[in-house]
This record gives structure tokens, sequence and C-alpha cells, in this order.
């Protein structure tokens, strides 16, 4: 008897020992890091877009990290660097998902790449978060993947209103990269400007890395268009510009928000004066006493001024800290916090998100102007 109950007491000993360390293993869950990922370009051509991202999003971190929102759990973000590139980004997002574990990623930069990452994100659970990538594909790419940027269909449409409205050019060419980004940001420059009356008169695309455009550019200036449309990135752009200028084709350009970098202006020289890119919108009017404030710290801490890229990272960054505070740890804790934001109050003005996981904001334009992007007055 003895013996039955001092197993008893051994077996109850066992089980305390067990509950006390599952105790401590929740306690020390609660207090963890929050590691989020971050797909972006860190090397190559265009890492100025990298940097700017994770310069806007390691902003928020601190500030969020600093705010008590997460109470004793700080966020962590794990960044993987894609170089634009489809197939470097798929082993970024499976490293991030399987190795890493985390619930969320912000990301990619760019279209070509987002689309090509949304499937695994998908099939996982994991929620993607883009702040820049702008494709209309992405609409129903599925239900965890999200984006704080308007789609091309809006780009597409300001782009064109602007050529007729403001800049009175009734016939364009249309030179576009050749991908998801170029391809559908030119169909819906094309649909907006026949549909308001203007006249495509050359409708061509470029590839990814494109070095040498002469002879489409020839095709172009024989085609006697007023102004050019070409969205695509800056590396490609920048020499589209500079080409241009040198075998005399002096019309106007206008292009998309792949453009915008300090990388067109170091490439394109004195060509990239006085051409013009559609950019996602800041909240002005709305949001004035947050930009102010952001900008402030983003000079403090960095030493430059913010683009609007940065800008677009950090409300990423921002309302990722909002939904962890507040949803579970987990992809699908953090998509249903996402439906249900409502009017978040930031540095782009208010976002929300619909069904779809799309916003309803608006594209500004752009002028390059003694080497720096200015806002254009008026449109």
């Amino acid at each position: 008897m003895r013996q039955k109950t001092a197993a008893v007491l051994i077996l109850i000993e066992i089980l305390g020992i067990l509950l006390i360390a599952a105790g401590c293993g929740q306690k020390k869950d609660s207090t963890k890091d929050l590691a989020i990922g971050c797909i972006t370009i860190l090397s190559g051509e265009v890492a100025t877009y990298g940097k700017e991202t994770k310069q806007g999003i390691d902003l928020a971190v601190e500030e969020t990290n600093g705010s008590g929102i997460l109470g004793s759990r700080k966020m962590r973000v794990i960044y993987e660097d894609d170089q634009i590139d489809a197939k470097i980004g798929t082993q970024a997002i499976n490293k991030l998902i399987t190795v890493d574990k985390v619930p969320i990623i912000i990301g990619a930069f760019s279209s070509r790449v987002t689309l090509a990452i949304a499937p695994i994100a998908e099939r996982n659970k994991t929620v993607l978060l883009s702040a820049s990538a702008t494709a209309d594909a992405l609409k129903d790419a599925g239900d965890f993947i999200f984006r704080i940027v308007p789609p091309n269909r809006a780009q597409g449409t300001t782009g064109a209103k602007f050529a007729l409205e403001k800049l009175k050019k009734n016939t364009v060419a249309v030179y576009y990269v050749n991908d998801e980004y170029g391809v559908s940001l030119a169909a819906e420059f094309k649909k907006a400007y026949e549909g308001l009356g203007g006249k495509v008169l050359f409708y061509e695309a470029f590839s990814p890395g494109q070095k040498d455009f002469r002879s489409s550019i020839q095709k172009m200036k024989s085609a006697n268009a007023e102004m050019v449309y070409f969205p695509g990135q800056a590396g490609e752009t920048g020499l589209i510009l500079k080409q241009s200028r040198e075998l005399g084709f002096n019309v106007p350009f206008v292009g998309g928000d792949g453009s915008y970098s300090p990388d067109l202006i170091t490439i394109a020289g004195d060509a990239a004066e006085g051409s013009y890119y559609s950019l996602m919108a800041m909240g002005y009017g709305v949001s004035d006493s947050l930009i102010t404030a952001f900008e402030s710290k983003f000079q403090t801490k960095y030493g430059e001024k913010p683009t609007v890229y940065a800008a677009y990272a950090y409300e990423a960054g921002k309302i990722v800290g909002k939904i962890l505070s507040a949803a579970a740890y987990t992809g699908e804790g953090i998509r249903d916090r996402l439906y249900t934001l409502r009017d978040f109050k930031g540095i782009t003005g208010y976002t929300s998100f619909d069904k779809f996981g799309e916003v309803n904001k608006e594209f500004y334009m752009y002028v390059v102007r003694k080497g720096q992007f200015v806002l254009n007055n008026g449109m």
C-alpha cells in the first residue's frame, strides 16, 4: 500500500514539474520577440529601393517597440534580399516560412517578385503585405495577400489624364518593361488614354535589364509621337532617357512609380530633367502633422530626407505593429485583423482593406527639377 501511495506521490510530483515547466514555457513565449519578415532589393543596380524600404521599416519598428503597445514583446525584422529576381525571391520566402517561421512578411518590393511569391504565402497561410507592388493581378492573388498601395488601374488612368489634360499631348508612344508591372500599367494607360480621345502611335515592350534601346527610340521618333509613356524600373528608364536625348528625341517622358529612384537621375543625368512620374500619394490635407513628424524623425535618424518609398515602408511597419498588438501571432490571426482594420490614420492617409486586401488611395505626379523629384503642382 505504501509503495502504491509512494508511486502516486511520485506521479503527482512529476506532473507538477511538467506543469511548472509548461507554465515557464508559456511565460517565455509571451515575452519573446515577434519576428516578421521583409523581402526587398538589398543588392544590385536598384538596391536603393531596398535601402529606402529598410530605413522606413526600421524606424517604424523602433517607434513601435518604444511605444509599449506590444507589452514586454518586441518586433524584430528578418530581411531577405531578392535582387528583384523572382527565383531568388522564392528562395527567400521559403526560408522565412520554413526556417524563421514568420507569420507575416512585408514585401516584396517589385510586382514581379510579389506575384511569384504570393502563391507560396497563400499555401502556407502566411500574410504578405506589400508597400510598393502595384500590378493589377495582385488583387486576385489570395486571401493572405495585402498591399497598402493602389493598383496600376489607378496609376495608368492618372498618367493618361496627365498626358491629355495637363501636358495637352494628343499622340503618344508607349514603351514598357515586359513583366507584369509594365504590361498591366501600359495596358491601363492605353485604355484610359484612348478612352479620353488620345491616339497611341507606337506600342512596344523592352526586356527587364535591357541596356540598348536605340532601335526602338528611332522608331518612336519616326512615328512623331508627342510624348512617351515608359513604365519600367529606374535602371532601364534612366538609360532610355539618356539614349533618347543622345538621338535628339526630346519629347516629354512620363513614367510610373518603378522609376522613382535616385538611380534614375544618376544614370540619366541631365536627360532626366523635366520627365514626369506617377507615384503613390502621401496623406497631405489629412495627416500633415504626422508627415512632418515622420520627416523630422527620419532626417534625424538617417541624415537625409525620406523618399515616398521609405514613407510607405514606414507605414507598413506601423500597421504591422498595430496589428500585432491585437492579433494572435499567427498568419490567420493577422489576416483576420487586417481585414477588420478601418481608417488607420497614417502618413499615407487613411488605410482600410477591402475583401481583396486592396486600398483606395491615389497617385500623384512628380517631375524632375534640378536633379530632384518634386511634386508637380496641379496634379
